[in-house]
């Protein structure tokens, strides 16, 4: 900002990263941001999950829903924390 350049103001909002949405290398916090901001791009990302389920038996094993897949994603865990008994 001190040197005329362009200055993306989503650091003002306490973001670290930006460049992608729900980066999986982002924190959970930012990606609680990411849902509350870009809700279309969380529906968008579901009905990509949805897809993969219907089509490659994406996480059948897990019997895991799309919001359970996609909750997981989000939470920075590995998916037996989140899931234990599966």
């Amino acid at each position: 900002r001190g040197n005329n350049l362009p200055y993306c103001r989503l650091y003002d909002e306490g973001y670290q990263r930006i460049g992608c949405i729900f980066c999986p290398m982002s924190s959970v916090k930012n990606k609680a941001r990411d849902r509350r901001r870009y809700p279309g791009v969380e529906r968008a990302i579901k009905r990509s999950i949805q897809y993969l389920i219907d089509t490659n038996g994406y996480m059948e094993r897990f019997h895991a829903t799309t919001d359970e897949i996609f909750d997981w994603w989000v939470s920075n865990r590995h998916y037996y924390q989140t899931h234990p008994y599966q």
